[in-house]
């Protein structure tokens, strides 16, 4: 809650604009509000005690991988070009949640 709130304090710093005028501290702007609300959804949840227990790390290969597929993805992008490199990393993005949907 502290960062949304450091990040909307930031982006008052730039200018807001309008909706359909956007300056360019309107969209970080939005996304800290997002985070602020849902924080304090969890701060209320966890204070009532309603939220569900969960484990404080989960399966640390999904986002390891995802990582690891990023950093592959920014060493060939120069030989392979853009379209090519991101068909590859879209492709291979879209197999692993398939098998993970699939696997369970």
């Amino acid at each position: 809650m502290c960062l949304g709130v450091a990040v909307m304090i930031g982006a008052t710093r730039l200018r807001l604009g309008t909706p359909t005028e956007p300056q360019p501290g309107f969209f970080p702007f939005m996304a800290a509000v997002v985070l602020v609300v849902l924080c304090g959804i969890l701060f209320i949840q966890a204070f009532l005690g309603r939220s569900q227990g969960a484990e404080a790390f989960g399966e640390l290969w999904r986002p390891a991988l995802l990582i690891a597929g990023l950093f592959v993805y920014s060493v060939v992008l120069d030989s392979l070009g853009y379209v090519i490199a991101t068909m590859i990393l879209a492709a291979a993005v879209i197999w692993l949640i398939w098998a993970l949907i699939y696997a369970v």
